[in-house]
């Protein structure tokens, strides 16, 4: 199988093959690779395969797709008709269809796989559910969320016969078939929603949807058989938490499956308005996070920053201060010196300053001194770094020039703070003017770089009949940043002004024309 199909499927063929239940040597490299090639064709559909999945890998479509059909067309030469390696070939293509957006092409694939499938194995056969698996998310990409749960379920009964109630893989059709029904609740409460529109309610009562049952069914917390799961979105959640309740009593449990699984529950529970719910994913992600180390500090720290929002709404300002806390501890550890450390600083900052209590002021200000110097020291290192270019800024040093402004806004904004809450108005002054000769320069290398970047971008469509290389992300980065500068730097110059004496006119009027230049830039 494909093997950028899902998390599951990635640790599938490992799992089965150590249960004995994929005859397959332990070196093969393809769930039917251990029977001898015997012909030219056969030979060149393996070449096609492996040279397929490079492609695939290496993001380069066109050339993966031609091949994967290559390796179909050369396994209809090598073998017999009905061979299960035809069928691995055509499900090869139809997992590439269905990772590429076109599941219409996919959807044919995989029946004509599943027809082979079962005539050499029958149903109970990995590969075959496998793909009727992947058949039915194609089903449910396309919208079609009626075939999909009825093949999902027929899925799930096949994996709890050949597996049980607490094997991965049925829990990972759990959580799909979870997430099928949820769109179909969905689906029922915006349909009832239009057509209870305009009318009388008291005449017309609501009437829902009544799922269909079915005398095979499980479930994690205790579903008899023969009652079926409600067809609605508490019992769609439940099934989405009762397949994360199974890989987390699993022996040795798949963090990242179980992350990405809490993140998409988080996501459902806070769209539903349920916080509570969605906190307490979070929390669970961040703990299973907790006993990794290396590259999942990244991933933890964007959960903490979801949390914290999740947490705020909630209106629990101390929890989601502690959450900053344990976030910019995790960024400092995975990041050293960057900009994101210092971006943490700030919000913990922010937050300090909202919970009103002395202590919490100190540390405030000691955060945001702390993000305001490491942040200039940045600032001061990309600058050099893109000065240091001759020539128009391009796109292959876009990146660092969109770092060095950031860096300049960051580090304004620290000394914006650190002047607000200051309560000596000679080092209010003293912050205001530092931000302000810190945006004023990175504003005017803002527009620069804009401009810069648009002339190449320019250059690549004229000589090369195509967009340009420049990224539009990195353009529109450039253009936000730019706009934010100036209404920071306007603000600045405002404060400033509040706070200057009398004798300080002369700063007071060139404040006065720096104003008047930003609204003029801004076309206000």
């Amino acid at each position: 199988l494909l093997a950028a199909a899902s998390p599951i499927a990635v640790a599938q063929a490992e799992e089965q093959r150590s249960s004995g239940s994929i005859p397959v040597s332990e070196t093969a490299t393809h769930p039917l690779d251990d029977e001898a090639i015997t012909n030219e064709h056969t030979a060149k559909m393996s070449m096609a395969r492996i040279a397929a999945l490079e492609y695939y890998q290496a993001g380069k479509y066109e050339l993966a797709e031609r091949k994967f059909k290559e390796a179909v067309e050369e396994s209809i030469l090598g073998f017999e008709s009905k061979d299960p390696h035809v069928a691995s070939a055509k499900n090869n293509l139809a997992e590439f269809y269905r990772n590429t957006g076109q599941h219409k092409k996919a959807e044919q694939l995989y029946k004509e796989a599943l027809e082979l499938l079962e005539s050499a194995f029958g149903e109970k056969h990995w590969l075959y559910v496998s793909a009727m698996h992947n058949l039915a998310l194609s089903y449910e990409a396309i919208g079609d969320l009626a075939a999909a749960k009825e093949t999902m379920e027929h899925v799930m009964r096949l994996r709890l016969e050949m597996f049980g109630p607490l094997h991965f893989l049925y829990a990972d059709t759990m959580f799909a078939l979870g997430n099928i029904l949820l769109k179909q609740a969905d689906l029922a409460k915006h349909s009832e929603a239009e057509s209870a529109t305009g009318q009388d309610q008291s005449q017309q009562p609501e009437v829902k949807p009544v799922p269909k049952r079915s005398g095979w069914w499980f479930r994690w917390r205790g579903w008899r058989k023969g009652g079926g799961p409600q067809s609605s979105e508490r019992e769609a959640l439940g099934m989405m938490q009762d397949a994360v309740g199974i890989l987390e009593s699993a022996e040795n449990v798949q963090t990242n499956v179980v992350v990405l699984w809490l993140e998409k529950l988080a996501s459902e529970f806070q769209e539903r308005g349920q916080v509570q719910e969605a906190v307490n994913c979070i929390r669970k992600a961040m703990y299973h996070f907790g006993t990794e180390k290396g590259e999942g500090l990244a991933q933890a720290s964007q959960l903490s920053d979801n949390l914290v929002e999740l947490l705020l709404q909630l209106g629990d300002k101390e929890a989601a201060r502690d959450a900053v806390s344990q976030c910019l501890a995790a960024r400092m550890q995975l990041f050293g010196r960057q900009l994101v450390v210092c971006q943490s600083m700030l919000r913990l900052a922010n937050l300090e300053v909202k919970l009103g209590k002395k202590g919490d002021l100190q540390a405030a200000m000691q955060h945001a001194t702390n993000a305001a110097n490491l942040s200039g020291e940045l600032t001061d290192e990309y600058a050099k770094q893109v000065d240091g270019w001759k020539g128009r800024l391009s796109a292959k040093n876009s990146d660092m020039a969109v770092k060095r402004v950031r860096a300049a806004f960051v580090h304004a904004t620290a000394h914006k703070f650190l002047a607000d809450h200051s309560s000596h108005q000679d080092q209010a002054r003293s912050s205001l003017r530092t931000a302000i000769a810190a945006l004023r320069p990175s504003a005017a290398a803002a527009s620069r770089y804009i401009s810069d970047l648009s002339a190449s971008s320019r250059g690549n469509t004229e000589q090369q009949g195509r967009k340009g290389n420049s990224p539009p992300s990195q353009l529109d980065a450039l253009a936000d940043l730019f706009v934010d500068s100036q209404l920071l730097l306007l603000d600045c110059v405002e404060s400033l002004g509040a706070v200057l004496g009398t004798e300080e006119s002369a700063e007071q009027q060139k404040l006065g024309q720096i104003a008047d230049d930003i609204l003029k830039q801004l076309g206000v």
